[in-house]
């Protein structure tokens, strides 16, 4: 279902697709659920392209806490939940 919904929302605005997507599973979907998946995609992609997967997930399968330095600053790329 997840990905349908992200097959969905990359073709039409996250209200279509959530109503498109209700149809087809016959099950009530929130359009913020879809948009929320689709940041989660987005965000691990970015994740990737700079880092690497092997880069992003430590020995025993949890992920690192990443973060971009510039100068004395420090950005977190992703949060340990």
């Amino acid at each position: 279902m997840k990905r349908r919904a992200l097959e969905l929302a990359v073709e039409y605005p996250f209200r279509q697709a959530m109503s498109l997507l209700r149809h087809e599973i016959d099950d009530e979907i929130s359009h913020r659920t879809i948009h929320g998946w689709a940041h989660e995609e987005e965000k691990e992609a970015r994740q990737v392209a700079v880092f690497g997967q092997a880069e992003r997930v430590r020995s025993d399968g949890k992920e690192r806490n990443c973060s971009a330095r510039g100068g004395r600053h420090a950005a977190p790329l992703s949060r340990e939940e």
